[in-house]
């Protein structure tokens, strides 16, 4: 019970980080060592299905209680203060990448380098279609037959993206318009307004997110297999460009007083304690558990 309700609060955490533009729900699922477990789960569900079942029970019931927590507060903050927002999310990430480096640490060329280049530019790009282009939010309110295809395929690609560590789901649908949408249909739904429509446009969403979970769980066992340093050279540079590409989402327009510049720094300095501390203390029950392993088999 213990170990279930433990799995459950890393779920919830996991959650929590899906839903914020830019913070990766895969980078704090290895942050938690968490990452491999789960995605092995994900990829031999066919094999041994009651096995992964079991093991992603609690996962799943953490990561739907932490959505389900943020979505209203996160919708308000978004709103109200954009610019302390993103500086926290800002902080969350800086203060993973010491954890995310120790995979790599002693790999340190050239080439690898380069991989990380690619996807920081390509991350970097993207933000700055969607800043100066301006792409507009799509509407979910009576939608036409063909928007449920889409709404698959949309979940299906967020699904695939909360899989690589280091690339955000969420950032991915505010880049192609449907992260609010998708934000005010969850709240209509806790709400318990348009329930009946609501359900609709999340069922084929839902469905696209399980899909594409399942076959990008084998493609990154996969990599991690074959190209483990190079995989993990790829996300850093996911993960430094998504700290441009957030700032590069705040609305502006709403004015950023000396009240919210105090407050953004405390959240910074805050955000990369915290996030660090985190690590910290999962490396330290780690090394606990470790030990406790080794002196069990010694006897």
């Amino acid at each position: 019970m213990k170990s279930f309700f433990l799995n459950t609060a890393k779920g919830a955490l996991i959650g929590i980080a899906c839903l914020i533009p830019g913070v990766s729900g895969g980078t704090l699922a290895i942050i938690l060592n968490v990452y491999d477990k789960l995605l092995n789960a994900v990829s031999t569900i066919t094999k041994d299905f009651k096995k992964s079942l079991l093991t992603l029970l609690p996962f799943a019931i953490g990561i739907l209680l932490g959505i389900a927590a943020l979505i209203i507060p996160l919708q308000w903050a978004l709103a109200n203060f954009p610019f302390p927002t993103a500086t926290l999310f800002v902080a969350l990430i800086i203060g993973q990448l010491p954890s995310l480096y120790r995979n790599v640490q002693g790999y340190e060329k050239a080439t690898n380098f380069l991989i990380s280049a690619i996807p920081l530019i390509l991350v970097i790009g993207l933000c700055a279609i969607n800043l100066f282009t301006n792409t507009p939010d799509v509407t979910l309110m009576n939608i036409q037959w063909y928007m449920y295809i889409v709404l698959f395929l949309v979940g299906f690609l967020a699904s695939a993206t909360l899989v690589v560590p280091g690339v955000s789901g969420s950032m991915v649908l505010m880049l192609i318009g449907f992260y609010k949408p998708i934000l005010d249909v969850c709240a209509q739904l806790l709400h318990f307004e348009n329930i009946f429509q609501s359900i609709l446009i999340l069922i084929p969403f839902g469905i696209g997110i399980i899909i594409g979970f399942y076959f990008m769980s084998k493609f990154i066992s996969f990599c991690l297999a074959k190209w483990k340093i190079q995989t993990f050279f790829a996300i850093i540079g996911f993960i430094v460009g998504s700290l441009a590409g957030i700032y590069m989402q705040v609305d502006y327009s709403i004015q950023i007083d000396l009240i919210q510049i105090i407050v953004s720094i405390v959240l910074f300095v805050g955000g990369i304690v915290g996030s660090y501390s985190l690590d910290y203390l999962n490396r330290k029950y780690n090394k606990k558990l470790t030990e406790k392993e080794s002196k069990d088999e010694s006897r």
